[in-house]
């Protein structure tokens, strides 16, 4: 299963702006975010990769191959279709890659990473910020899990560059997410004031839940009370792309606004304040402000992991 909330220690989410149109699998529904602690490839191909490491501390090659596969099958599956040859690396500290141009017929980059060591991680390309994962030892166990499919725009070559303390393994591809039906009707409606009362939020949801069971896939959880509803997929469902056919059209842009207006009530946000608690300080009450206080008191989030 694809669990929203068991993920949430290992893949707190940090606002990221300006950031180019991007799918993140496995879905957690978070709105704003950059997502953590994941699996990506291997070898260096398709391209000029530029990186500090010594051989002898690179992980086996076969942990590498297996590393690209699951990263590719967990973010493109049965739902994209891909360009060109893969870039499949191992980096260490700071690694820029010349990705080219985009080939015809793509628009968008497939990227997976897969921590080996733990430390937080930025994606950067064309140096606008894709996001921040902070892998954590429990996390970098795991082989395996998400990734992104992002937008990537404007002519010319591309760079792709992963910053962080340690070592990491990417799988990255050019690549075309098939096309999904338009928003439905309620979500359209429900959209129109740019504002999603909660009854919308509920029926958002639950027209999810019928699409996806009509599918055959059951939705575990989902407490309606709840600010946040929180639920699990089965991966199978990402895997043949039901997962999207029915989220996009029935509950994403309304999940996404819901997210967005409550983000103060968010679980990230309050496990972020109860970090600040652990060290003494008294959290604020925005996530904005919540955020500063973090980097301004210098504290690592991961040492409020369990």
């Amino acid at each position: 299963m694809t669990d929203r909330t068991s993920h949430l220690r290992a893949a707190l989410v940090t606002a990221v702006d300006a950031t180019p149109p991007q799918r993140r699998l496995p879905r957690r529904r978070m709105a704003v975010a950059a997502i953590a602690a994941f699996a990506l490839a291997g070898a260096a191909t398709g391209g000029a990769v530029a990186a500090t490491r010594s051989a002898s501390d690179e992980p086996s090659a076969e942990r590498v191959q297996l590393s690209a596969d699951r990263g590719r099958d967990n973010v493109v599956g049965t739902h994209a279709d891909l360009f060109g040859d893969p870039f499949i690396f191992v980096g260490q500290g700071t690694t820029t890659v010349d990705l080219g141009e985009m080939p015809d017929g793509a628009a968008t980059l497939a990227l997976s990473m897969d921590c080996v060591d733990p430390g937080d991680y930025t994606t950067t390309i064309d140096d606008v910020l894709v996001g921040t994962e902070w892998c954590s030892d429990e996390s970098i166990a795991q082989i395996g899990g998400g990734g992104w499919q992002i937008g990537v725009t404007g002519a010319g070559a591309h760079t792709l560059t992963i910053d962080g303390p340690g070592r990491y393994i990417i799988w990255a591809q050019w690549s075309a997410e098939h096309p999904v039906p338009p928003s439905s009707a309620a979500q359209t409606e429900a959209m129109e004031d740019g504002i999603v009362t909660r009854d919308e939020y509920v029926a958002g949801f639950d027209r999810f839940v019928a699409c996806m069971t009509g599918a055959g896939y059951h939705v575990d959880g989902g407490n309606r009370d709840a600010t946040f509803i929180n639920y699990a997929i089965p991966g199978a469902s990402v895997d043949d792309g039901t997962d999207r056919l029915c989220y996009e059209p029935e509950f994403q842009d309304i999940d996404m606004t819901w997210q967005i207006a409550h983000e103060d009530e968010s679980e990230s946000t309050e496990f972020l304040r109860e970090c600040l608690r652990q060290h003494g300080i008294e959290p604020a009450y925005p996530a904005a402000e919540v955020q500063q206080q973090i980097a301004d008191n210098g504290i690592d989030v991961m040492d409020c992991l369990p």
